[in-house]
């Protein structure tokens, strides 16, 4: 307002030298009518700078104290527009000074107005707290049933999809981490198989690995809060990440993204999957969440130790445990703690055969049934992760992240074999006329004694296998993010390391 009130001067004090010294010449009319021009345009400008001022504030969803992304806050009567950021953040810039009314909407809570009085060259402030008729009454007061808990939590799950679906970039499947209830052992893979266009592989009870659209797991892509994470595959080099040893107690939410936007890499054509961390800054007020449980299978129910399957005995029904604290210090401030320990036994039973097709008379049409394994595979499964990040609001238009996190994962195998080898050559047998010696789920073995020409040959034996494998896995990352989100600029940078063993 002060520089323009100062350029006006200058140029009233331009306009008298033009009067004074070309008063009746052509020259110096031409310049007082491109002074008229100029100052014409220069004084609606100064008046619509001086008449406008800024509307912030945040948006809160009453039912869980949270933070509400996404949010489409508008200003009655314009084109004024915004949509809240993931602090439920909102700033609106070149409002109409005076009296105005904003209008905010979040897909599943109730839209509200409210008046807001604008000062010229001013910021002003307002917070909305929105709720749904359904479950609140007037007051703002959560309405009781049966099915609270349960409810309230696809409730929230819903929203965040449904908003976060709304509003991105690219084709995107968005699922809060709690939605689905309680996921076995922190997996994040148990809680993927529920997601739409998502399969997954497992080996032995656990998930290692997931698929996007049918392609391959090494053209998908993890990451944590956008940036990659690391994994070690088991035995052999591989770009497949193994879900064995991340755990979803870190996160909030779960993203899987199916078409790739511009700034990902190539090489994820299948999808990406983005665990979006957990921030004090989505919640008002701390909150302290924890689950205590024990883990059995139905074929082992005895709380005392048992045989096997390792030398010692050993208990089956295993304890675990998670936690999280969200302590929001101040508005500007505050920090997430996050922590999960599990134990899990398995009893695991297989059977597979080795089929022949070309020897002892073997054919396609008719193979030979050469071998039947029977595989007892009991597993021990221990997991433990934690982690910490502390968000700070450095300004309205600024915020930066800092997050640690660390998981370890360990299995012990104990697979049995009892294997029945038939061989390569069967005994012929008459029944009901037709001779029969084998068939893809039968076969009678040859007899006859070993020699140490052909120590086993053709004929059949039944052999037995023990193989006892300890399996240890740990990844830690940690990242620091920034925000920058002004009226004209929005910039988002960060840095982020992360390691694997296994």
């Amino acid at each position: 307002m002060e520089n323009t009130t100062i350029r006006w001067q200058r140029l009233t004090a331009l306009s008298r030298q033009i009067v004074a010294s070309t008063l009746n010449g052509r020259t110096g009319a031409r310049l007082l009518c491109a002074l008229a021009l100029v100052t014409g345009l220069a004084l609606p400008a100064a008046h619509a700078q001086s008449g406008t001022g800024s509307i912030s504030g945040r948006v809160l969803n009453v039912g869980n104290s949270k933070y509400v992304g996404n949010a489409v806050v508008t200003v009655e009567g314009t084109t004024l527009e915004t949509l809240t950021d993931e602090y439920g953040e909102y700033h609106l810039s070149g409002v109409p000074a005076g009296d105005v009314r904003l209008h905010v909407v979040s897909t599943g809570l109730d839209a509200e107005t409210a008046s807001v009085t604008v000062t010229a060259g001013a910021s002003s402030s307002h917070d909305f707290e929105l709720t749904s008729a359904a479950r609140y009454g007037d007051d703002k007061t959560v309405k009781l049933d049966t099915f609270t808990v349960s409810a309230n939590r696809e409730f929230e799950g819903n929203a965040i999809a449904t908003n976060e679906q709304r509003y991105a970039k690219g084709l995107k499947v968005v699922m809060a981490s709690d939605a689905f209830g309680d996921v076995t052992e922190g997996n994040v893979g148990e809680f993927l198989k529920f997601l739409p266009g998502v399969s997954v592989d497992y080996v032995a009870a656990d998930v290692r690995t997931v698929s996007v659209r049918g392609f391959a797991s090494n053209f998908t892509n993890v990451y944590l809060d956008g940036m990659p994470i690391t994994s070690s595959n088991s035995g052999a080099a591989g770009r497949q990440f193994e879900f064995e040893q991340a755990s979803i107690n870190n996160a909030a939410r779960v993203e899987v993204l199916k078409v790739p936007t511009p700034d990902m890499p190539a090489n994820g054509i299948g999808g990406n999957v983005n665990l979006v961390s957990k921030s004090s800054l989505e919640r008002k007020g701390a909150q302290f969440n924890y689950r205590a449980y024990l883990s059995l299978n139905n074929e082992d129910t005895q709380f005392g130790k048992t045989p096997g399957p390792r030398n010692e005995s050993s208990y089956k029904i295993l304890p675990g445990f998670d936690f999280d604290y969200t302590l929001p210090v101040n508005k500007n401030f505050g920090l997430v703690i996050t922590g999960l320990s599990s134990s899990q036994f398995n009893e695991q039973h297989r059977w597979q055969t080795t089929n022949n097709y070309q020897q002892g008379g073997a054919t396609i049409d008719n193979p030979l049934m050469q071998q039947w394994q029977l595989q007892d595979g009991p597993k021990f499964t221990d997991r433990q992760s934690g982690s910490i990040k502390g968000d700070w609001r450095i300004s309205d238009t600024q915020r930066v992240s800092v997050m640690v996190q660390d998981s370890f994962y360990h299995s012990f195998f104990g697979n049995r074999n009892l294997n029945f080898d038939i061989g390569t050559t069967a005994t012929t047998a008459a029944v009901g006329g037709t001779v029969l010696s084998f068939g893809p789920t039968f076969a009678q073995s040859a007899t006859g004694t070993f020699s140490a020409t052909d120590p086993f040959g053709n004929r059949g034996r039944i052999t037995q296998g023990t193989s006892f494998r300890d399996k240890y896995g740990n990844t830690n990352a940690g990242n620091v993010r920034y925000v920058y989100d002004g009226s004209t600029w929005a910039v988002e940078a960060g840095a982020h390391a992360a390691e694997s063993r296994t």
